[in-house]
């Protein structure tokens, strides 16, 4: 893996602490994870700006510094700081979608949350019931209702802690399981159901009202979701009231539509429980929906006019409103406690995706909605502001308004959580939340690579895997690419200014990232080649349409609608290479919870555009022109002759849920005949994990299911290096096979159990990229260990190096003044400018080190492994690509060491003294959860400063393990040189003998002021006694004192101090000195480190420096040995008189 930057790039070798085998710890000695490969650390790299989905907000009211944010996605965030700072929490215990969120209003660290989010989209996760914390969301406790899967609202009596009421919806995708308004006056222990609907009824909303909190207000909602279609509503939907603190409900309908409605929204204004809102989806006229039994074309597959009326600027599709008269959707006022109703305006943005009601806690006239915009009404509902956050991202679900001050409004989106203090005239967005909802993600081969995937309602976007800033990848280092629902995003293999993305339902565009310059390149009639039929149906698009480039010819690109495109003039032209490969049913005949699709006439088939629609393509990297597809009705098909044929192998595969969507087809890069097939069916209502491969084209399968049972497979990649690793992303995070599919095992590290989309394999770097749907992309770095495993374990050794991947000489800068930011801000986490070398042990061994040779066999470097590395698991070494250092003398007391800088973390300050406790907080970490394999920053052990030692030249090296000085296993590792440095390769060699020359000048010095040191100590010590030794003869003190006068002469040049107590002082050997000074050493030393500062030809001026080095630091020896022949004269004479004066041999 190339290896790119955390920290200063000048730094020496650094021991690695081991990765961290839990979130947020470091693994000791001590703490080894009882599965290895826990102990492997992925880099959250963001971004940010493009937060993701929020589901709802929790505010402690009497410090609204405090709250709770509940992602639709991404786990809980916790903030004590109004946002400064987030915790990420909830984020290892599975299923991490999170429909709501809610605090005690007497205790912050008393937290509910209902898993599950319940907006409804054609990509809504789903939970596994009600959890709670007593610490603040450190830990959490399953507190019942798992079969919910969907639940909006959680109310917490206002006095009482223990009783709390839950809106479970219940499953989107079938009938039955926790479903209704369900209460508990014993913290949880217990629950009742308190309303019930039927099996396709659920709870939508309930608010407590605050003037007496006996009366209760709900709503139930009936809605069903399939592969092809949504029938949002249903004659159990409708508003209920209870005025005995939820014990029993009565329906109110006075004024309400009396017809079928779809969601509900309902709110009571603070200071009276007879003032109720509540926001209708009812009925849109006959016939308004997708314009066609399976869809297709631009703009079809609208909602109907319940989901959209009034919406101004909505969605694809949405009808515009109509009149009150004739429409029930809309805003119904209460001022009788739900006695009647009257609406009072038709407005109510897509319902079946956002349906938030506030009403403004100090007027019940100030009504904020969510929607496509936030809508807010200062008349009590009759007119809307449609846009009262136009600054922040469209799609507001979440809204709060702070009751002490109505000015103060937190929102939260599909962008994230922002903040007006003005009553939404201006906004503050968070941008600190790594939440973007990835789908897609791809890498190009630049140095280093960039990441480019789509994110659900938030664009394309690419952006870099490092950069050189120490305190990590920010998010303006992201660029866009095209906007809407953003997918997939390929860079073009010949050009990498050319991106092709996709956004939503088709809408390919090429453009050039470097000009902008950009078209649609979307196949149509006009240009596809055979022409269409007269009379045909437009082109069925999914709305995550299909899109591959080519693995066997470069500049050729794939897509697919219900057909399969082949295009190699950049998508000027297409051929259409397929029949139909759908099942091409009309959706129509369809029945979902009774209604046929053109009965439908709430929320029709919202959000599926078309169906059926080809949603997994794949070319075979072994054979060209072998093509597999698997569609969103339950069809896998193959073509082996670049499409001329095709063939259905669905009945093949054994097991395989009739009409499910096919989330895979991957052929394998190892074998022509191997095939990989999965099945996302949680839109069948169905949660198992569906796993097959062929060997033979997919005329048979066979399961590779194993030891998953429930975990639903969103996608599958085959290991770029070993045939027999497999890898899955799942509703729960990433698994990994050692064995093709035999058995599976989590691979968790620190990584949260997040939804993952895809995962890419850098094919240079052998890295890992994870587009997580919930949590933006993480980065393993190196894969080696898993690919190596197996065969580790099998090993006879003890102990393992792993391979290891290319390393870059890359330089870091610290350039943008962060210490002075703030708290607010991320940044990605990079990975380190050193050298990351793994290996694995089985138990401890001997005594163990590294040796690095070139590829000649000569000696660059050894590390010795300290022994808290020595332990049972994956370690890791770090080596700077430096040769070994320059020896550092241990100077007098007083003197001054050689060596490195203390490393600190990337930009920042120290921290405050301790005087008070926690002040100041020290910056956000890089990413989440950040883990430096190579310890701290620059310098630490084995040198830095002047004493460092020359990057190597890139090329090949040779990485031994040894165990007692016996070498176990070697690698080849090869070094690139950073992309930056312009020198010719004569210019670089050259560049590296004068900085080896300089380096092996003042090595030899300092092992010279090494060898002499102890003679020092003893003249000091004789010069201050032997004028009082009377068994001394004069002569010989007049001997004594020439010799001392000569070596306070040379010693200088050396580097080495004078005496206690004397004037002036010495550099500690080697450490650099003055151009002026007689310290020849610590010459060679600032040369070396002026000249090594720069990757670039020595000035004039250095190089005359040097050769003065050359000239002197030579004879500064031959004096130096000189006078250790008559220091040894003078050591003879002194031991005739029992005296003793050791001196060292002569200096080579």
């Amino acid at each position: 893996m190339l290896r790119h930057l955390r920290f200063v790039g000048l730094s020496a070798l650094v021991l690695g602490v081991a990765f961290s085998g839990s979130i947020g710890g470091q693994l000791t000695a001590q703490s080894a994870p009882a599965d290895p490969l826990d102990s492997l650390h992925f880099r959250s790299i963001g971004p940010a700006t493009m937060s993701g989905r929020i589901s709802d907000l929790a505010v402690y009211e009497k410090n609204p510094a405090i709250y709770y944010v509940a992602t639709a996605h991404g786990g809980v965030w916790k903030t004590t700081s109004n946002g400064a700072t987030y915790e990420a929490q909830f984020q290892d215990q599975g299923l991490m979608s999170i429909g709501d969120v809610a605090v005690s209003q007497s205790n912050p660290d008393l937290v509910w949350i209902g898993t599950g989010e319940s907006n409804n989209r054609q990509s809504t996760s789903w939970g596994n019931g009600v959890y709670k914390s007593i610490d603040g969301g450190q830990t959490w406790k399953h507190m019942g209702l798992p079969t919910s899967y969907h639940i909006n609202r959680i109310v917490m009596h206002p006095t009482n802690d223990n009783v709390v009421f839950v809106a479970a919806t219940g499953s989107l995708w079938g009938p039955g399981g926790d479903r209704g308004v369900y209460k508990t006056t014993d913290g949880g222990a217990t629950w009742k159901l308190v309303l019930k609907g039927d099996a396709d009824t659920g709870a939508n909303d309930l608010v407590i009202a605050d003037a007496n909190p006996n009366i209760m207000f709900a709503t139930m909602y009936q809605r069903r979701r399939s592969q092809c279609c949504m029938n949002g509503g249903g004659p159990g939907s409708g508003v209920f009231k209870s005025t005995d603190g939820g014990e029993t409900w009565a329906r109110v309908e006075g004024g309400l539509p009396t017809g079928p409605m779809g969601r509900i929204a309902v709110d009571a204004y603070r200071a009276s429980a007879n003032i109720v809102y509540a926001l209708v989806e009812g009925q849109g006229p006959a016939g308004a929906g997708d314009g066609g039994g399976r869809g297709g074309g631009r703009g079809a597959g609208a909602a109907g006019a319940g989901g959209a009326a009034g919406a101004a600027g909505g969605r694809g599709g949405e009808a515009p409103a109509q009149a009150a008269s004739s429409n029930p959707t809309g805003l119904y006022r209460s001022d009788d406690g739900g006695a009647s109703w009257k609406q009072v305006s038709n407005v109510n943005p897509r319902p079946m995706y956002f349906s938030q009601l506030r009403i403004d806690p100090s007027n019940p006239d100030r009504i904020y909605m969510g929607g496509v915009g936030m809508q807010m009404s200062i008349d009590g509902g009759r007119t809307f502001q449609t846009d009262a956050a136009q600054a922040i991202h469209d799609d507001i679900h979440a809204i709060w308004i702070n009751p002490a001050n109505p000015n103060h409004i937190l929102i939260g989106g599909d962008g994230g959580v922002a903040i007006s203090y003005d009553m939404s005239k201006t906004w503050f967005q968070h941008n600190n939340l790594p939440l973007a909802l990835y789908y897609h993600v791809s890498v190009d081969m630049a140095t280093p690579y960039n990441v480019c995937g789509g994110l659900q309602d938030n664009y394309n976007w690419c952006g870099p895997s490092a950069t050189r800033f120490t305190r990590g990848i920010l998010n303006s280092d992201f660029y866009q690419v095209q906007g809407g629902d953003g997918f997939v995003v390929l860079v073009d293999p010949l050009n990498p200014n050319i991106v092709y993305s996709e956004s939503q339902d088709g809408n390919i565009q090429r453009k050039n990232a470097e000009t902008g310059e950009s078209r649609n390149i979307r196949p149509t009639f006009a240009n596809t080649d055979p022409p269409a039929a007269d009379g045909a149906l437009p082109f069925r698009f999914n709305w995550d349409t299909a899109l591959i480039l080519s693995p066997n010819e470069n500049g050729t690109i794939l897509a697919a609608a219900n057909k399969v495109f082949k295009s190699s003039d950049r998508g000027d032209s297409w051929s259409v290479i397929s029949p139909d490969l759908t099942m091409n049913a009309d959706r129509n005949e369809i029945a979902v919870t009774g209604l046929r699709g053109n009965e439908i006439r709430i929320a029709r088939n919202d959000g599926i555009v078309s169906w059926g629609t080809i949603v997994s393509l794949a070319e075979s990297p072994k054979q060209a022109g072998v093509y597999y597809t698997g569609t969103d009705d339950g069809v896998v098909s193959v073509s082996k002759d670049a499409g001329k044929t095709w063939t259905r192998v669905t009945a093949n595969i054994p097991g395989f849920p009739a009409g499910a969507w096919v989330s895979e087809v991957v052929p394998s890069r190892f074998d022509a005949g191997t095939v990989y097939v999965t099945v996302d069916a949680h839109r069948l209502n169905d949660f198992k994990t569906y796993m097959w491969v062929s060997n033979d084209f997919g005329a048979t399968f066979r399961s590779v299911n194993a030891n998953l049972s429930t975990e639903v497979v969103k996608t599958l990649t085959e290991d770029t290096k070993n045939a027999d690793v497999l890898y899955i992303g799942t509703e729960t995070g990433l698994f990994a096979s050692l064995d093709r599919g035999k058995s599976w095992r989590r691979i968790k590290g620190n990584l949260p159990t997040v939804r993952i989309d895809e995962i890419t394999i850098h094919p240079r770097d052998n890295a890992m990229i994870l587009a997580t749907h919930g949590r933006s992309i993480w980065i393993l770095d190196h894969l080696e260990p898993i690919q190596e495993f197996a065969a580790t374990q099998a090993s006879a050794s003890d102990a393992t190096l792993f391979s290891i991947g290319p390393a870059l000489q890359w330089r870091s800068k610290d350039h943008q003044n962060d210490e002075f930011w703030g708290h607010h801000f991320f940044a990605g986490e990079n990975p380190p400018t050193d050298a990351v070398i793994q290996f694995h042990l089985k138990k401890p061994v001997g005594a163990l080190s590294l040796k690095i040779t070139d590829a000649l066999g000569k000696d660059v470097r050894t590390i010795a492994i300290p022994a808290a590395r020595n332990v049972a698991g994956i370690q890791s070494v770090c080596w700077d690509m430096r040769v070994d250092p320059a020896p550092t003398v241990v100077t007098a007391p007083g003197g001054a060491p050689g060596g490195g800088r203390q490393g600190g973390g990337p930009g920042g300050r120290a921290g405050g003294g301790g005087a008070v406790p926690g002040v100041p907080a020290p910056q956000p970490p890089s990413g989440v959860d950040p883990t430096n394999p190579c310890g701290g920053g620059g310098g630490g052990f084995g040198g830095g400063g002047a004493n460092q030692g020359p990057l190597v030249l890139p090329g090949t090296f040779n990485v031994s393990l040894l165990v007692d000085g016996k070498s176990v296993g070697t690698k080849p590792m090869r070094v690139v040189l950073d992309p930056a440095n312009q020198l010719s390769d004569t210019q670089r060699k050259r560049y590296y003998d004068i900085v080896m020359d300089l380096h092996q000048m003042q090595t030899r010095g300092v092992e010279a002021a090494r060898a002499v040191m102890p003679l020092h100590t003893q003249m000091t010590d004789l010069a201050g006694k032997i004028s009082g030794m009377a068994n001394v003869p004069d002569a010989v003190k007049t001997q004594f004192a020439a010799v001392q006068k000569e070596w306070d002469t040379v010693r200088v040049k050396f580097g080495v101090p004078p005496a206690i107590g004397a004037p002036g002082g010495g550099r500690g050997g080697g450490g650099g000195a003055p151009a002026n000074s007689p310290d020849v050493v610590g010459k060679a030393g600032n040369v070396k480190g002026q000249i090594m500062s720069f990757y670039d030809m020595p000035s004039t001026s250095l190089m005359n420096q040097y050769a003065d080095v050359r000239l002197t630091l030579p004879k500064a020896i031959v004096e130096l040995n000189a006078f250790l022949a008559r220091a040894t004269a003078l050591s003879q004479a002194l031991a005739k008189n029992g005296v003793t004066l050791t001196v060292p041999p002569a200096v080579k």
